[in-house]
């Protein structure tokens, strides 16, 4: 058998790492390697790493000497790894114990490139899975459409195994956030064949996040809507029937970054609320011929349209 090895991030997750382990320590599939990169974290999650690695001898802990963000510490991971494919789980996530050997089988299978899975996503201990059912090998341009678009989508890099020669040419951009949305269109494009599975086999679990009320917005957060602007214009210089996927994405994204910043006391004095505006107003059209907006999002749409300070109180007084 190849050996698989498996990078995870690390940083401030001491009461979640052990689980992340734990799913990876018990798979089926026995020949991985369990890198396990530790970005300065300030809590214990560095010290149960290590004691996790005196007892299985598949498991490599690196030590970054100062904290860079998860995309520098993917990086530094890759440079680590041995095995003939490349796995990623985030540290406070895990996955079924059968998920790298049911990504293996499908990608020696079907000599495709890559293997993807579906995710089972958590929140508040309830849980949700994309609808859709699809086994299917796929050349570049259909498997970004099914990735970026409709109900079975998925932009984590976590459900999938690589072959390792795709990241000798590739590595993750540290000056962004949405890494995962930024880099998977490349790194399709750079493949023959993916084989791709809507059977569930990731566990992502949403974090409680910090409100940003009454918070400065920043700049990073913008982020979101100019990662998938870029991936238009890079993906469709090759591809250009997936115009309208990227549409739907920035669409969603001007939308999603528009509710963070009403939430900002002094939200119509930043220089973005006049562009997210404009931005969302070019997609009407879209918004409400696309089978993917339901119908409380076309509802909101016509409120934001014609009766914008309504959708701004609803969505302070709600953040719907």
């Amino acid at each position: 058998m190849a050996k698989i090895s498996v990078i995870v991030p690390v940083y401030k997750v001491e009461k979640l790492i052990g689980r992340c382990i734990e799913s990876l320590i018990n798979q089926t599939y026995k020949d991985l390697e369990i890198i396990l990169v530790e970005d300065k974290s300030p809590d214990k999650s560095g010290e149960i790493c290590d004691e996790y690695a005196k007892k299985d001898s598949r498991i490599k802990v690196i030590h970054k000497e100062k904290n860079s963000g998860v995309c520098d510490t993917r990086n530094v991971g890759l440079k680590a790894v041995t095995g003939e494919y490349i796995g990623f789980v985030d540290s406070d996530d895990c996955v079924e114990t059968d998920m790298f050997e049911f990504l293996y089988n499908n990608l020696i299978n079907n000599d495709a490139d890559i293997s993807t899975c579906a995710t089972t996503f958590i929140r508040n201990n309830k849980t949700i899975v994309n609808s859709g059912t699809f086994n299917k090998l796929c050349e570049p341009e259909e498997a970004i459409y099914n990735s970026f678009y409709g109900p079975a989508s998925s932009l984590h890099v976590g459900n999938k195994l690589y072959k390792k020669e795709i990241f000798d040419k590739i590595q993750f951009d540290v000056t962004t956030l949405y890494e995962d949305a930024f880099i998977l269109p490349r790194i399709f494009m750079m493949c023959k064949k993916i084989y791709m599975s809507s059977t569930p086999k990731y566990k992502y679990f949403f974090t409680i996040s910090e409100s940003i009320t009454n918070t400065t917005f920043k700049d990073y957060q913008m982020d979101m809507v100019r990662v998938f602007i870029k991936n238009k214009d890079y993906v469709c210089k090759v591809y250009p029937n997936l115009a309208e996927v990227f549409d739907y994405r920035i669409t969603l994204a001007a939308i999603n970054t528009f509710k963070k910043l009403i939430l900002v006391d002094n939200y119509k004095e930043t220089e973005y609320y006049s562009y997210l505006v404009n931005l969302i107003s070019s997609y009407y059209d879209l918004i409400f011929k696309s089978k993917y907006f339901n119908k409380k999002s076309k509802l909101l749409m016509f409120l934001f349209r014609y009766f914008r300070p309504l959708y701004i109180k609803l969505i302070r007084s709600k953040n719907l």
